[in-house]
């Protein structure tokens, strides 16, 4: 988009502007967003200290982020492609059901006892549909924010023609 905004609107300072605030919204308003909480969510564990855990697991941050980074795009789609699903079912096994043992079967109790009432089937459709709207609002698809070209520039085609067809479409291929 900068370097649309620099050549085809002839105004290189809109560029600029565009992509100094396009990197802080991705290194200040993901990441560093993102490595906070990670961070912040160990403050429940005995073994966290508050000048020492932080700097520990920002620098654990930092050299996984760069064995992916250095890598290029093939090596960070690989780890990504093997790490996520892993790290949903560590969370899932290990930190919910392990970490809450004592109240498992209260749990299983409750479900089973509050499953088919209208409160809870009322509940579970407007969780659903929300949860359905924020997935195809925010999560499938980068619309509005400026950064799906930057993404799409890194494509493999014959010809950039066909890369730009795809990309008018993508919000509707993302969400379908």
């Amino acid at each position: 988009p900068s370097y649309y905004m620099e050549t085809a609107l002839k105004k290189r300072w809109l560029g600029v502007i565009f992509a100094v605030i396009i990197i802080l919204t991705y290194a200040v308003g993901y990441n560093m967003l993102a490595s906070y909480n990670l961070q912040s969510s160990f403050s429940a564990f005995s073994f966290y200290h508050e000048g020492s855990t932080p700097l520990v697991i920002g620098i654990i941050l930092a050299l996984l982020f760069a064995v992916c980074v250095m890598g290029g795009a093939k090596r960070l789609t690989k780890i990504t492609g093997a790490l996520v699903p892993i790290m949903g079912i560590f969370y899932v096994a290990v930190v919910v059901v392990v970490g809450n043992a004592s109240i498992v079967p209260e749990v299983f109790r409750n479900i089973f006892a509050s499953a088919f009432d209208f409160p809870a089937i009322f509940g579970g459709f407007t969780g659903s549909c929300m949860m359905e709207g924020i997935k195809r609002g925010l999560y499938s698809n980068e619309a509005g924010m400026g950064s799906a070209p930057n993404a799409a520039a890194t494509a493999d085609v014959s010809h950039p023609a066909k890369q730009g067809l795809v990309q008018m479409l993508a919000v509707f291929i993302d969400t379908l």
